[in-house]
């Protein structure tokens, strides 16, 4: 499990160039090129809003 951070120090983290792996749960992470294989579809949907 990753350690818990708050989100100032994560960013300052980041923002420093600081190694920020130990913070991410990499267990559910997605790879890009593997989005295709979720088997996800698009739908169009309209919406409305009240004025």
């Amino acid at each position: 499990m990753a350690k818990r951070i708050t989100a100032e120090e994560f960013d300052k983290k980041f923002n420093d160039g600081e190694d920020i792996s130990e913070y991410l749960d990499l267990s559910t992470a997605i790879r890009l090129k593997d989005m295709k294989k979720l088997k996800t579809e698009t739908k169009k949907v309209n919406v409305d809003f009240p004025e």
